[in-house]
């Protein structure tokens, strides 16, 4: 409220010293939702409740979500149309895979830098259907392509190219998780520091007799995924 002028025009060292409060104050938050969210997955109380979704709607959902943030930070969110009008529908529990590409998308808002690109693509394999979020950001060095979906697996060295970004380093463990519990994967690659990055999604497409199997050996707990943003 009092960033917004709800108390009256603050000076500009009021207004730094507030920013500065209310973005750790942020982070902590966000951290703490983490910490209960890896708390809950790893002594297996997350439920799954799994359905059919169609995946395109879905991402089409999150990027109006994220939009605003996006132009906020002058990058734009865009959504491949070679295979979005077709009916690519998986075995998914909606909230928990929507928290993914969040979290995807999330990760390349903070480190693609002004004026960039977000591209979300899909592709239809034999028996999955892969989301890809692609972007003109930093990128990855090769040496750090397997720490990415470690508990607080920062990359060392790394930074988020919008100074008000901030992370917990816990989102693609939590993310992992999820995937991993819809028996399907998340892979990250880059060609390299400045290269850009994709971060993918593959999730099992939507059949009845994979449906009644999948649902059969789902998990079953008590608590669900806490949304922490972006």
């Amino acid at each position: 409220m009092a960033l917004a002028g709800k108390g009256g025009k603050l000076s500009e060292k009021q207004a730094y010293y507030l920013n500065r409060s209310y973005n750790s104050t942020d982070r902590l938050i966000k951290l703490v939702n983490d910490m209960l969210n890896i708390s809950r997955i790893d002594s297996g109380r997350i439920s799954v409740t799994l359905d059919k979704v169609n995946i395109v709607e879905l991402a089409q959902e999150v990027i109006e979500e994220v939009k605003p943030r996006a132009d906020e930070l002058k990058l734009s969110l865009v959504l491949e149309k070679s295979l979005a009008k077709k009916d690519l529908c998986v075995i998914a529990d909606k909230e928990k895979i929507k928290e993914v590409l969040i979290n995807l998308i999330g990760n390349s808002l903070k480190f693609t830098p002004e004026k960039g690109t977000i591209t979300i693509h899909f592709e239809k394999k034999e028996d999955k259907i892969s989301t890809h979020v692609t972007d003109t950001g930093r990128g990855i060095d090769a040496k750090d392509l397997s720490t990415l979906f470690r508990k607080f697996g920062m990359i060392e060295g790394s930074y988020a190219t919008n100074k008000k970004a901030s992370g917990t380093g816990l989102g693609l463990y939590i993310s992992k998780s999820i995937v991993d519990l819809h028996d399907g994967e998340i892979t990250g690659s880059s060609e390299g520091i400045g290269k850009g990055s994709t971060f993918s999604i593959s999730l099992l497409k939507f059949t009845q007799e994979k449906f009644q199997k999948l649902s059969k050996k789902s998990h079953k707990g008590t608590v669900d995924i806490i949304h922490s943003g972006l």
